[in-house]
């Protein structure tokens, strides 16, 4: 459970949460003041302006704070999402977090909080006892001298063809 478990079960919850969220948005029950726009370029070649925005499904996370895609339009060169903010989702997430730091004993560095207890090695720590130190490459010692040999001039004849004409035209 520990590994794998709280994955599984907290992936679900955000699975139904999910759906819960999309069926709401294609019922168009939420509430338009929460709503906000968010656009950014989109450059196509002939890219149909829409005036009206259409049903969109997706999420953008900006500044930490996760938003669901409700509607989009595009606008000359642009795309615009309107997009609702979803702190639910954003709890499950914290909460996932927070859980494996927990359950893998792992802790965060709190400055001037000072511990009696010797820190706990991280998992990756944990594997370089076990695993085999890997000697970096030196690239001293395969150092390659790169040189031209130029095989056609030691049988140069010396011999030059003379032409006096102009070159033929192709047509």
């Amino acid at each position: 459970m520990n590994w794998f478990g709280y994955r599984l079960v907290i992936g679900c919850i955000e699975d139904a949460h999910s759906r819960e969220l999309v069926s709401k948005f294609d019922k168009e029950e939420y509430d338009e003041s929460e709503l906000i726009s968010v656009k950014t370029a989109f450059p196509l070649p002939y890219l149909v302006n829409s005036a009206d925005f259409e049903r969109w499904d997706g999420e953008i996370n900006i500044d930490g704070i996760l938003y669901k895609y409700v509607k989009r339009r595009f606008i000359n060169d642009s795309v615009e999402f309107l997009c609702i903010p979803d702190p639910h989702t954003m709890n499950l997430q914290t909460a996932r977090d927070n859980f494996f730091r927990l359950a893998n004993d792992l802790q965060q560095d709190h400055p001037g909080k000072k511990t009696d207890q010797a820190p706990v090695p991280s998992f990756k720590q944990v594997l370089n006892d076990y695993c085999e130190e890997i000697k970096g490459w030196d690239f001293s010692i395969a150092e390659v001298k790169v040189s031209h040999h130029a095989f056609y001039l030691s049988h140069h004849t010396g011999i030059y063809a003379s032409n006096q004409g102009q070159p033929p035209d192709i047509a």
